[in-house]
């Protein structure tokens, strides 16, 4: 399996649209239907099968993936701030 822009295989489609323009996820296998057909969906209609399931589309994904990796960010530098703090303490002590 595979994401391409374009369907190279016969039926040069989607399966389920019936459109050539991609992106495409390439299932890599072959569907006899008379004329072997290479089986294709559109990424759309991937995300939008994925979300009856509980996925997330790619595009939200990434913004939470951000999110998560500015909270590690503010953490850390939380965690140097507690460091410094509990150093003053103890210099205190």
């Amino acid at each position: 399996m595979r994401k391409t822009d374009r369907a190279a295989l016969y039926p040069q489609k989607c399966a389920v649209t019936g459109r050539n323009d991609g992106p495409f996820v390439d299932f890599g296998v072959m569907i006899p239907a008379g004329r072997d057909s290479r089986l294709y969906l559109r990424t759309t209609q991937v995300e939008r099968a994925g979300a009856m399931v509980g996925m997330v589309p790619q595009a939200e994904y990434d913004a939470l993936k951000g999110e998560v990796l500015e909270m590690r960010e503010r953490l850390a530098e939380y965690g140097e701030r507690i460091e410094k703090f509990e150093t003053l303490v103890g210099a205190l002590s």
